[in-house]
């Protein structure tokens, strides 16, 4: 490990390498135990999140290979009367999801573009890896691209001393800032078609009621909230059985 770090892509200062690794033996010597309770909870942590994200992905795999059936059969565990309704509710959510996953993209891509300008200009390595890492933390809104670029102010630092991590760090708060008062209002929001005063609202209120979790869910919860009940009261009845027509349906436009 400290032959790569001195003579690795990173080159850095092999006295700062000794250091660093003096420092970490001696920490780990005082808190052994400590440490090895935290391995083992650490540990259980892990397996749960492994188990979590082997079963997402194989539910995805079946709702992308089969998901107009899955929804079918799901619209029909409804009345007949309301098939239609929850069809259309449905569609609408939907799209109004994809449209999400889109506006967080081009946030994403603007937040890797800037850290790799930053990273470039300022000749620290690994760019491409580092810019992928943060442009992926934008899907967590307002903090994720400052958590991942984290790894990118540590390699600034290693390679650049701390005046490159200290410019990383002021790029990336920067940065955070436009996301949070113009990526996520005028982006985000006019992807999911609602106002950029809500989507700031929404952010704050599921930041502070369940921290990064309410965030991440915030903006397409609202989105979602605002798509669905105008289907519900409009869509004409498709699910309905043959030669039954609804009291209610509006005709075709």
């Amino acid at each position: 490990m400290k032959h790569w770090l001195i003579n690795g892509p990173l080159h850095v200062n092999a006295d700062r390498v000794n250091n660093l690794s003096n420092t970490i033996s001696n920490e780990i010597s005082k808190n052994s135990s400590s440490i090895a309770s935290s391995a083992i909870s650490t540990g259980k942590t892990v397996i749960s999140v492994l188990a979590g994200i082997v079963l997402g992905l194989f539910v995805l795999v079946f709702l992308l290979y089969d998901g107009e059936r899955v929804w079918r059969f799901m619209v029909h565990l409804f009345p007949a009367e309301a098939r239609d309704r929850v069809d259309a509710a449905g569609v609408a959510v939907w799209r109004t999801l994809s449209n999400y996953i889109r506006g967080t993209l081009i946030v994403a891509v603007f937040h890797g573009v800037v850290i790799a300008i930053a990273l470039t200009i300022l000749g620290v390595p690994l760019v491409a890896p580092l810019a992928l890492l943060v442009a992926l933390g934008a899907f967590i809104p307002l903090v994720g691209s400052v958590i991942a670029g984290a790894v990118a102010v540590a390699v600034a630092g290693l390679t650049n001393g701390w005046v490159g991590a200290a410019v990383i760090l002021i790029v990336l708060i920067v940065d955070n800032q436009v996301e949070a008062h113009l990526l996520q209002p005028f982006v985000v929001g006019r992807y999911v078609h609602i106002h950029p005063l809500v989507t700031v609202l929404a952010l704050a209120s599921g930041g502070l009621l369940l921290g990064v979790f309410g965030a991440i869910i915030a903006v397409p919860a609202a989105a979602c909230i605002n798509a669905g009940p105008e289907p519900w009261l409009r869509r004409r009845p498709r699910f309905l059985p043959a030669g039954e027509v609804g009291v209610d349906a509006d005709p075709d436009p």
